[in-house]
């Protein structure tokens, strides 16, 4: 393989993956799971955060920082404003609002994280 294949594996499959993850999740009815209302926004803080994380270190290798930056964040609530509509159409789902705005709040929860650690040159990057 040539080693432009290998630096765009190395820099966007984690992030292609996760979001494979994430709509395999959100195809996934979870009724008997009984989550509570805080809960659920806690994942998908949680689930967004990281996804945030990955597409904010794959662009970073291509743009500048701030562009970057809100590239990522963009990307990642535009992800869920298409997976929430997804859900729309899975038994037991529904298309929520409040979920789309903590996706995009853990997208920029994530960007947030990252610029701290910049500026304290925390190893976060790998």
């Amino acid at each position: 393989m040539g080693k432009k294949v290998v630096n765009w594996m190395d820099s966007y499959l984690p992030p292609v993956l996760y979001a494979i993850l994430i709509f395999l999740l959100s195809s996934r009815s979870f009724q008997s799971m009984n989550l509570s209302h805080g809960l659920d926004k806690m994942i998908h803080l949680s689930l967004y955060s990281g996804f945030s994380y990955l597409v904010l270190r794959a662009l970073r290798r291509t743009h500048q920082t701030r562009q970057a930056n809100l590239l990522s964040v963009m990307i990642v609530f535009l992800y869920g404003i298409t997976d929430e509509f997804h859900q729309s159409f899975v038994p037991g789902r529904n298309f929520e609002v409040l979920d789309m705005i903590f996706d995009g709040l853990g997208g920029v929860l994530a960007v947030m994280v990252c610029s701290v650690a910049d500026r304290y040159r925390w190893p976060i990057w790998f």
